[in-house]
């Protein structure tokens, strides 16, 4: 049964690697799982963040290969971000770069998508924003109605 199921898996990935050009995501991939397996068994912080680095890789080749722009560093950035999930750090060093790369790409498509000079994203923007001010309205009752400290100009 495990040699089926490895036949089938190993069928799928080669299906893959042919539908998705791409310089070598299918390999740095498994490399990436294999430290991964590694990491699961002897849980050493290294093999864990080599393996979440070179799947990040592996998925931003694959996207770059699928032909989304700023998607290498969009899948960077989530796989740096998972690193944080596996082993949270306090001060979210590691949670901060990844969302810093997964902006960049993000930004990256947008522009070359040509959707910043789309009104909708100034709309989308605008939304967010209020959106934001609203939560924050909401978490600190009375936010803007609060005096700035030292007397007001005059």
């Amino acid at each position: 049964t495990l040699l089926a199921w490895g036949l089938i898996f190993a069928g799928v990935l080669l299906a893959a690697d042919r539908l998705v050009a791409g310089a070598g995501w299918l390999w740095t991939g498994l490399a990436g799982a294999g430290f991964l397996a590694a990491y699961a068994r002897q849980r050493i912080r290294g093999l864990m963040v080599v393996g979440c680095v070179l799947l990040g890789v592996a998925g931003g080749l694959a996207l770059g290969g699928a032909g989304l722009r700023g998607g290498f560093f969009v899948a960077l950035g989530v796989a740096l971000m998972a690193i944080d999930r596996f082993e949270p750090d306090p001060e979210k060093r590691i949670w901060r770069v990844g969302v810093a790369l997964a902006l960049f790409g993000a930004l990256a498509a947008l522009v070359t998508a040509g959707w910043l000079q789309d009104a909708r994203l100034a709309v989308a923007l605008i939304v967010a924003g209020v959106l934001l001010w609203l939560d924050r309205e909401r978490a600190v009752p009375g936010a803007t109605d609060r005096e700035p400290d030292g007397p007001r100009p005059t």
